[in-house]
């Protein structure tokens, strides 16, 4: 009896054999164009414009520079030495003494009540040295200036004929350096403010608050001179 064969495993149906040949490519991609450009930035974020002067406006800031002008020019004059009436009534040497002369004295009489409790002055006065003291060019724009006078106490007659109950006389003296300046002389009285030359021939009042500075100046100085040296 023949041997049978062993029963073969089913197939798989066949199908067309797949095309032979290269892979097909994968796509490729689409290239990249140019960034699109950036717009304008909002108008809230634009710095603001500045705004056109008006003419009201332009007209303010003339004014503005106007009075700024006449105020600096109305300080320098305020804080000017006038001399127009002190030249007339001290005349110029004396003007120019009192500005520029290096060399200044305060002359005392022997009599004089300035310091009561100092010890008697000498027969024929005593001399303080004003050269280059502190306060010294405050003392001479006192004398300067028009505006500490009183000018309508004026009157043609000397300092020591005013008739001023307890005076307390001192005299100015003024030289040079320099060399070819006139000397000068001031005859001042303390107690009521009364100056003028000291030859006699007019005399005026100081204001009451330049007549305290400079008596307050003069006897201070005085004191100085006469303290002891220790």
């Amino acid at each position: 009896m023949a041997e049978s064969e062993p029963p073969q495993a089913p197939q798989p149906p066949s199908g067309p054999d797949p095309p032979s040949g290269p892979a097909p490519a994968a796509e490729a991609a689409p290239a990249a164009g140019p960034a699109p450009a950036a717009g304008p930035a909002p108008e809230s974020t634009w710095p603001p414009r500045p705004r056109a002067l008006t003419p009201l406006g332009i007209w303010l800031v003339i004014g503005v520079l106007v009075f700024a002008v006449v105020m600096a020019a109305a300080s320098v004059y305020l804080r000017r030495t006038r001399l127009e009436k002190t030249r007339a009534f001290w005349g110029p040497e004396t003007i120019v003494a009192l500005q520029s002369g290096e060399t200044m004295r305060m002359v005392l009489p022997p009599d004089s009540p300035l310091l009561e409790d100092d010890p008697p002055l000498p027969e024929d006065g005593t001399v303080t040295d004003l050269s280059g003291t502190p306060g010294l060019g405050h003392f001479r724009h006192a004398l300067l200036d028009e505006r500490h006078y009183d000018w309508t106490t004026e009157q043609p007659v000397g300092v020591d004929d005013v008739g001023v109950r307890n005076p307390e006389y001192v005299t100015i003296e003024i030289e040079g350096p320099p060399a070819d300046l006139a000397a000068a002389a001031l005859r001042i009285e303390l107690s009521e403010g009364w100056v003028g030359p000291a030859e006699g021939s007019k005399s005026v009042r100081l204001t009451d608050r330049v007549r305290t500075a400079v008596r307050h100046f003069l006897a201070t100085l005085q004191d100085i001179q006469a303290a002891p040296t220790p």
